[in-house]
């Protein structure tokens, strides 16, 4: 039974006998670490979060923590998470947003009109970009994050 493909052309097919592309997979790639993991934003204040600990260790990318952004070094396809908490004192009605950004430009993002004043409100948001090499994503908003909170931002490659 042929379960590998290993053509002249550089192609590898795993489960697949005629790959179409540099590696062809008929099935689900599965790593047991994460790209990134990152918890804690260390600026809670508005404009792009920095995070300061918890850090798992990068791969296929590299994380710049005191600017929250993580560098893809292996191009392809990401899924990324963003998840935290607005400061208590938003005033109601006032319009909170995260923003998942790919190289400084807002790809994808939460926005919600705070409901009632001086009440916190959890913003989560979850992506799948493609990534080339040097791309870049990070997350910004355009209120403070509470600081005890957790904020994390996690995220992997998927393809």
């Amino acid at each position: 039974k042929r379960v590998m493909t290993i053509e002249g052309t550089g192609r590898v097919g795993i489960g697949k006998t005629d790959p179409g592309t540099a590696l062809d997979v008929n099935g689900v790639i599965k790593s047991n670490v994460p790209s990134w993991n990152m918890w804690d934003a260390g600026t809670i204040s508005s404009g792009i979060l920095n995070f300061t600990i918890n850090h798992v260790p990068a791969q296929n990318c590299t994380v710049t923590l005191s600017t929250g952004r993580v560098t893809a070094t292996v191009a392809g396809r990401y899924f990324a998470s963003f998840h935290g908490f607005t400061e208590s004192d938003v005033a109601a009605g006032t319009g909170c947003g995260y923003y998942i950004r790919k190289n400084g430009a807002s790809v994808v993002r939460n926005y919600h009109t705070q409901p009632v004043t001086n009440y916190g409100a959890m913003g989560g948001i979850t992506v799948i970009m493609d990534l080339a090499v040097d791309d870049y994503m990070d997350v910004s908003t355009n209120f403070a994050v509470h600081g005890s909170n957790g904020a994390g931002f996690c995220g992997f490659m998927i393809g």
